[in-house]
């Protein structure tokens, strides 16, 4: 059963990657923060508070901790057939647009980063920051995976094994 503390915790820990998250995406567009944005913000972590609350409820009287992958597999089970209302396709959106945005900052660029983006973006294809931010986050992702097995050819090429 998680504790307290650890719930307390993992809340902690997402609130204070989300401001930094957002600060982030503040300094790729260089303009001055809007209250527009800020309030919409406030609404996108309430929201993944409300879910990380469902995930602790759900885990109750399990020793399991909460972890970031409870939170999407949470997330995804909220994803919505194309014909649901536009607001709250965008609210999703936003809600997997952070997801990404900590993933992110956690694990760097990888394809689960890229993959909450590309849900983000399936459910608003409209918003040209998502769209932007995916088709960013693929390009940096080949770069990476191209760096990789370059270095794994040259490993290879020496003769050297991992």
């Amino acid at each position: 059963m998680p504790t307290p503390k650890l719930l307390t915790f993992v809340r902690v820990l997402i609130m204070a990657a989300l401001p930094l998250c957002l600060l982030q995406t503040r300094a790729f567009s260089q303009r001055i923060p809007s209250p527009v944005l800020d309030d919409q913000f406030d609404r996108d972590l309430a929201e993944l508070s409300l879910i990380l609350d469902e995930v602790r409820v759900r885990k109750l009287g399990s020793r399991e901790r909460v972890t970031l992958s409870d939170v999407k597999l949470r997330l995804a089970r909220r994803n919505l057939p194309p014909k649901s209302s536009k607001a709250e396709r965008i609210r999703l959106a936003r809600a997997w647009k952070l997801i990404g945005q900590i993933e992110r900052d956690i694990f760097g660029d990888t394809e689960q980063v890229v993959e909450s983006y590309r849900l983000a973006a399936a459910l608003d294809p409209d918003d040209s920051e998502i769209t932007g931010e995916l088709a960013f986050r693929e390009r940096k992702l080949a770069a990476v995976n191209e760096r990789l097995e370059e270095a794994k050819q040259l490993r290879e090429a020496k003769g050297i094994r991992r």
